[in-house]
This record gives structure tokens, C-alpha cells and sequence, in this order.
């Protein structure tokens, strides 16, 4: 079928308008314009953002890790603060020992260990946060790597995008493209015969096979 079809048809449209109109036009301008102007600006800028990016993610993270270290201490000494005063409290109002003694004892041991059981609180809290939201959380981190391997591929679009090949077989993807897309339309459109016009198709399909087969013949 190619040699027959296919082979015919390229040799005598696609090969020559490949060679006397999209060769000329990718040696003499697509591709001085790739190595004087794309090439030099993605070798001269790339390095820049590559820096900056760094140079700023390395100050938020700096930042960050200095703000949650003084929130830290502060929910540490607070929590310390307010389980001694709950101690206090309740070393004076409750004469009676109505407060059982394994609450107190808690509440003592929450004061003297405030650090390692701020600890075991977002621990705890980050692995509930992490099994609730972790559709979310595998959502963005597919996000995030779809864009760094867009980011590492751009050179290698940007060849593709001034590549004369582009124009032959982009084209076909498109246009199958539209066509699924108008073969999905019409399923979307398709209505459901109701029960009262399907009943009237099957009798006129019966009709018609009784006219094909005849009147029976009397014996």
C-alpha cells in the first residue's frame, strides 16, 4: 500500500515542497536566527534566573527556618507558662482533691517536657494533615514536576518549534484531534429513544420482516 499510494504521492508533492520551499527557508532563516539570537540569549539568561532562583530560595528558606524557630520558643514557653499557672491554680482552689491525680501529674509532666511534646503534637498533626490532603498533596507535586520537566525540555521544544518537520506532522495531530473531539460531540448529543418510539421501531421492523418472508402459503 505504500509503494503503490503513499510512495507516489510524496515523491511527486511532499519531498519537492520540503526541499524548494521549507529547506530554504529553515537553512537561511530559521536557523542563523537559532544560533545568533535563541542560542546566545538561553546560554546568557538561563544561568541568571538558575542563580536568582537559587539566591531566592535559599533566603525564604533561611528566613522561614529563623521565624519557626522563634515561634518555637515562644508556643514552648507559653505552653510551660500556662501548665504551671493551671498547677498554681489548681493547688489553690481545689482544698477538697477533687482534681484526680494522674490529670495533675500530666499537666506536670506537659510543663516539664513543653519541647518534646510540642514535638509529638506536630508530628502527629503533620501526619493527619498529610493522609487528608494527600490527593492534594499528589496533585501538586505532579504540578510541580510536569513543570521542571517542561522547564528541562524547553531547547529541545524550541529545536522542534523551528524545525521545518513540525508543519508535516503537526498538522495530522490536529486534525485528529478536532476529529475526536467532534466524534465526542455528537456522543454528548446523542439522545435515548423514548419507550413509546421504540416500541413503534420494533413493530415496523416486524412489518417489514413479515413483507420480506411473504403470506403463508394453505396448505
Amino acid at each position: 500500500h505504500f509503494d503503490a499510494h503513499v510512495k507516489p504521492i510524496l515523491d511527486k508533492w511532499v519531498v519537492p515542497f520540503y526541499k524548494e520551499t521549507l529547506l530554504p527557508i529553515y537553512s537561511e532563516k530559521i536557523v542563523p536566527f537559532y544560533k545568533d539570537k535563541a542560542v546566545p540569549a538561553y546560554q546568557h539568561y538561563f544561568p541568571i534566573i538558575v542563580a536568582t532562583t537559587k539566591r531566592t530560595f535559599e533566603e525564604i528558606m533561611y528566613r522561614t527556618q529563623h521565624f519557626l524557630m522563634i515561634v518555637r520558643v515562644k508556643v514552648t514557653e507559653a505552653i510551660e507558662s500556662s501548665c504551671r499557672a493551671t498547677l498554681q491554680f489548681i493547688d489553690e482552689k481545689d482544698t477538697d482533691n477533687r482534681v484526680p491525680v494522674s490529670i495533675k501529674s500530666i499537666v506536670a509532666y506537659i510543663a516539664d517536657n513543653a519541647s518534646r511534646v510540642l514535638n509529638y503534637t506536630l508530628n502527629v498533626t503533620l501526619f493527619a494533615m498529610v493522609w487528608l490532603f494527600r490527593s492534594s498533596i499528589r496533585k501538586s507535586i505532579h504540578f510541580i514536576a510536569s513543570k521542571i520537566i517542561w522547564l528541562i525540555m524547553l531547547p529541545f521544544r524550541m529545536v522542534w518549534f523551528l524545525c521545518p518537520l513540525r508543519f508535516l506532522f503537526g498538522k495530522k495531530k490536529k486534525r485528529s484531534k478536532k476529529k475526536n473531539k467532534v466524534i465526542n460531540k455528537q456522543h454528548k448529543h446523542a439522545t435515548p429513544l423514548k419507550k413509546h418510539e421504540r416500541v413503534k421501531l420494533e413493530a415496523k421492523l416486524k412489518r417489514a420482516n413479515q413483507q420480506k418472508k411473504g403470506p403463508k402459503k394453505s396448505k
